[in-house]
């Protein structure tokens, strides 16, 4: 089966004033995708990170937010595919 799941309110706090570097992680919620994962379930993000800031511009907010997004998903011990 394929997950497929947001990043901020689910997995992680919605920070305040768009701040997503300073976003907690949910470990409850991360251990339930993990568990999905080991499970041989395919996990996939998707996120709006910066798609208002950037008036829906795609590239910019990836280009903006996806190492932040990538690294925490990685410091957070998060698994995905």
């Amino acid at each position: 089966m394929i997950y497929v799941f947001d990043i901020d309110g689910t997995i992680c706090n919605i920070a305040s004033g768009g701040r997503y570097e300073n976003a907690k992680p949910s470990k409850k919620k991360i251990e339930i995708v993990n568990r999905l994962y080991d499970d041989g379930n395919k996990i996939v993000f998707y996120t709006a990170r910066g798609m208002g800031r950037h008036k829906n511009n795609s590239k910019l907010a990836h280009d903006q937010f996806y190492d932040l997004t990538h690294k925490q998903l990685l410091d957070w011990d998060v698994k995905f595919h």
